[in-house]
């Protein structure tokens, strides 16, 4: 299986490609090579590399300098992530995205599900 990995050389990124079977391609991307920002180049990636699967990684995560800078912290976990899913679209490939419990507020007795309805409270949750 090819797979794209997004946020390569993030947490995330680097912990998911220590446990992917070696039988698999994995094309690993990051900044500042591949801005995903960027439309063209989130589009170029992934038809340049035609992947099966993409795991979508890449994030801002850090949480207060979300709020200090949202349209940063916009482009890259919405915009970008609407290129990669367009990009996957077109060349018929799944995607995995992982989210956080930032879109939720906490006020739940137990534990979120998929299908919860969200309601955050952060711009990085947003």
């Amino acid at each position: 299986m090819r797979i794209l990995l997004t946020g390569a050389r993030g947490q995330l990124g680097t912990d998911i490609a220590a446990r992917l079977p070696d039988r698999d391609e994995v094309v690993p991307v990051d900044l500042p090579e591949f801005d995903l920002t960027d439309r063209d180049t989130a589009l170029g990636v992934v038809t340049q590399f035609q992947p099966d699967v993409i795991l979508h990684c890449a994030a801002f995560t850090a949480v207060d300098l979300c709020e200090e800078h949202s349209e940063t912290a916009w482009r890259a976990n919405a915009l970008a992530t609407r290129f990669i899913a367009d990009g996957a679209r077109r060349v018929g490939a799944h995607v995995v995205y992982l989210s956080t419990d930032y879109v939720f507020d906490g006020t739940k007795a137990g534990p979120y599900l998929e299908w919860d309805r969200p309601n955050p409270q952060s711009v990085y949750g947003r």
